[in-house]
């Protein structure tokens, strides 16, 4: 039920009126994470994660609604209503995979410190132990899923980000969205220089 959902409210983010909103938006991103071209290896996911962003988080006026609060306002009084409040409270978080069986992936929550396991019928079997990513997580009743956006990092960035996490757990002015930004463009880095060691672009952060 989720996925068709997200589907709709991307095509409805994707209509003429909201251009001038997205490509103010699209030139934020770019500042945050650096420009994301066509021959990127991972450029599909990287506009899906973009796209989640501009519906999700981008406050495009004064007012501090977002594309999201559009479409609930339009569409979100009917039989979808419940699904769109919980996409308006899903969490984001750094994840290393556990284990991915049968439909479901068991992850560690690097950030909440806790353990979910999300029902993914579509993509558990590309999930292995140890593979690290960003990502969405939507609670719907007694099950969680995965939005369509995930940002890979490399497996042996987790020791630094569990680290980094542990830390930043006890810090309370610390800004998440700000971080994953940094780690978004650190994926990207790394995808464009692997003969950089992972150590050299995953560092800790000053902030």
């Amino acid at each position: 039920m989720l996925r068709p959902l997200l589907e709709d409210i991307t095509k409805f983010a994707s209509e003429p009126r909201f251009e001038e909103i997205a490509k103010r938006a699209r030139q934020e991103y770019d500042s945050r994470v650096g420009g994301v071209h066509v021959d990127d290896l991972s450029y599909e996911i990287r506009m899906i994660n973009f796209m989640e962003w501009l519906v999700f988080d981008y406050a495009w006026d004064d007012s501090g609604k977002t594309i999201l609060d559009i479409y609930t306002e339009e569409k979100g009084n009917g039989s979808d209503g419940q699904l769109i409040a919980a996409l308006k409270s899903q969490t984001r978080d750094i994840f290393q995979v556990k284990w991915s069986y049968d439909n479901l992936v068991k992850l560690d929550a690097i950030y909440s410190d806790k353990y979910i396991i999300v029902n993914d019928p579509e993509r558990w079997e590309t999930f292995k132990k140890k593979d690290v990513f960003t990502g969405r997580i939507v609670n719907m009743g007694d099950a969680w899923y995965l939005t369509n956006g995930v940002c890979v990092h490399p497996s042996k960035a987790a020791r630094m980000l569990k680290k980094e996490m542990k830390k930043y757990r006890k810090t309370p002015d610390f800004d998440l969205k700000g971080y994953l930004f940094r780690l978004t463009a650190m994926s990207l880095k790394w995808e464009r220089s692997r003969n950089i060691d992972v150590n050299d672009i995953y560092t800790p952060a000053s902030v």
